[in-house]
């Protein structure tokens, strides 16, 4: 059995970063992934403070969890890498 971890790694392997249009898994933007079901945590690493696609990534992210998680409440941090 894969641990949820694994779980909502696998979903955010269809996130393709916007500019780069690789999965954001691929380019090492995932941070810490906490929660439950119920509820995600997920932190997205950019690559600069100021990434004038950082909404439509947060976007992307969402509505990737939503697919496999979609009961839980969704909530994403924004860092830099």
């Amino acid at each position: 059995m894969r641990s949820f971890e694994d779980l909502v790694l696998k979903a955010l392997e269809r996130v393709y970063d916007p500019e780069l249009n690789r999965p954001i898994t691929d380019l090492g933007m995932v941070g810490a992934i906490s929660g439950s079901a119920n509820s995600i945590q997920v932190t997205v690493k950019l690559t600069v403070a100021h990434c004038p696609m950082k909404d439509e990534l947060e976007s992307r992210v969402k509505k990737e969890l939503a697919k496999d998680f979609p009961e839980a409440e969704l909530e994403i941090a924004l860092a830099v890498m």
